[in-house]
């Protein structure tokens, strides 16, 4: 099975690594187990945050086949309001005015408190699209309710 990880951030409006620096983020969620003290983050307090990856072709998935993404995710304020991300494959990505092509969206709807991995099938007719796995990026934004 071919791991995608993310390879470098493109754009980062609102999140921070556990260390509270905004740079290199991908170093802190490309790891292939699940490590809870390296992450990224955005403030409580900041509605929306737009994190986006590029993500690493080196070897690229079998367009044939289902895909997996896991993500481990967790709100840690204790009630407050609910969270939401937003995740997104796109190709082509520039920039927030020129997104490129959506491949996938799929929302994780009300974050709980305390860590928890979620993994979303993306089925193979969903990457007929890409035409260049080497030009692939997961855009992340988080809402606040």
């Amino acid at each position: 099975m071919a791991l995608a990880r993310l390879s470098q951030d493109v754009v980062n409006v609102g999140w921070t690594n556990a260390a509270g620096e905004s740079t290199d983020l991908f170093q802190s969620v490309d790891e292939t187990v699940r490590d809870d003290t390296d992450y990224i983050l955005t403030l409580e307090n900041t509605a929306e945050a737009v994190y986006v990856g590029k993500l690493d072709a080196s070897a690229p998935p079998s367009p044939t086949a289902g895909h997996l993404l896991r993500i481990a995710l967790s709100k840690d304020q204790e009630g407050g309001s609910s969270l939401n991300l937003q995740i997104e494959l796109r190709q082509g990505y520039v920039n927030e005015s020129s997104p490129g092509t959506l491949i996938y969206t799929h929302t994780l709807a009300d974050v709980a408190e305390g860590f928890e991995t979620v993994e979303v099938l993306i089925l193979a007719a969903d990457m007929v699209p890409i035409t260049n796995f080497n030009d692939v990026y997961i855009r992340l934004v988080k809402t606040m309710a």
